[in-house]
């Protein structure tokens, strides 16, 4: 494992609807155990920012709004770009045996395979040192070649710390989510939703636009959801898959990762 946290595994238990139980993090060789009840604590970073809310919701917005400014952000400036011809990022790259999985991630072939058995429910990350953002459009290319149909891939984004970032992912059976972890504790922001978008068995294109604090999700250039007020302001993004029980095998595959910002970024 990497020097740096730039790697976590965290094991989860969900209970769709009615919260979260427990996690379970495992970060540059140490294991810390987070109850449900745990207090939030408070961190000061320069790398990230919190908002004073409780809670978030998804709402409704402009579909046509969205799809403009989907649009408009094919035109930002382009700050990073990987299409994995090469691992000239210093994506990880091995072979690997943790307490909650193991298998083997490569770039090969002009795509970043990660080949995975669940020892535990898990999810695995891995992202790109570039900077810190705020106001960003991220995209990655993904596919599951094999494995259960709610093994979940996709992206992570906004991450602050282990203990605060937000995913959003896709499953085989069509549907997709956004969870929030803050010190320890998951939040569903939008639910497992079922979207016509997802292809089965091929190549889909997740796509996320976060604007102040405002996110929008599109699938396969197709918009699906909106939420307001996001409670993370600032972060890093880079690419993520789970799965959730035990002796669960899975293949996945990233391709085309691609980060943009607009013009008035940093202003």
């Amino acid at each position: 494992m990497r020097s740096d946290d730039r790697l976590v595994l965290t094991c989860f238990a969900i209970v769709l609807g009615c919260g979260v139980l427990m996690a379970c993090l495992v970060t540059m060789g140490s294991i810390g155990m987070i109850g449900w009840t745990g207090t939030v604590l408070q961190e000061t970073s320069q790398a990230y920012q919190t908002k004073a809310v409780e809670t978030e919701q998804a709402y409704q917005v402009d579909i046509k709004e969205a799809e403009m400014l989907f649009d408009e952000a094919k035109d930002w400036e382009v700050v990073f770009s990987d299409s994995f011809d090469t691992n000239e990022n210093g994506w990880e790259d091995d072979a690997f045996s943790y307490d909650l999985v193991e298998g083997e991630v490569e770039v090969a072939d002009g795509k970043y395979y990660w080949d995975m058995e669940a020892i535990e429910g898990f999810i695995y990350y891995d992202y790109p040192e570039i900077d810190v953002l705020d106001d960003f459009y991220v995209e990655v290319e993904a596919e599951q070649s094999r494995g259960p149909v709610n093994g979940q891939y996709g992206l992570i984004f906004l991450y602050a710390s282990g203990n605060y970032y937000y995913y959003f992912t896709i499953t085989e059976d069509r549907r997709f989510q956004v969870y929030l972890l803050r010190v320890g504790k998951w939040e569903s922001i939008i639910p497992l939703t079922f979207s016509e978008a997802i292809q089965p068995g091929e190549k889909n294109k997740l796509a996320i636009i976060a604007i102040e604090e405002d996110l929008y999700f599109y699938i396969n250039d197709a918009f699906v959801q909106y939420v307001g007020s996001s409670l993370l302001l600032r972060g890093r993004v880079g690419l993520l898959t789970g799965l959730r029980l035990e002796g669960d095998t899975a293949e996945f595959a990233f391709d085309n990762f691609e980060v943009r910002v607009p013009p008035d970024a940093g202003e």
